[in-house]
């Protein structure tokens, strides 16, 4: 499994698990604000994915992005951490 697919993959078990979104709702184009997410659910996302992989993600950068620019925002902060 290459670094951006664990990540990837990772972000949906996330977005399925904790925040309880249908997983056949989640494609890389979709943007999260098209998942329903609340400004809560935004913080918990900041929050599940700095732990999940270490990098500091603020709730404010998830407000207008998609799945795959989620996944691509991630693989840079792990690689300049």
């Amino acid at each position: 499994m290459t670094g951006k697919h664990q990540v990837a993959q990772t972000i949906h078990e996330i977005l399925t698990g904790p925040l309880d979104i249908a997983p056949e709702c989640i494609r890389p184009e979709t943007r999260l604000p098209d998942l329903g997410l609340d400004s809560l659910a935004y913080v918990e996302l900041a929050v599940l994915i700095s732990s999940a992989f270490g990098v500091e993600i603020d709730d404010e950068e998830l407000r207008d992005v998609s799945v795959e620019q989620l996944t691509e925002l991630v693989e840079q902060r792990r690689a300049t951490a």
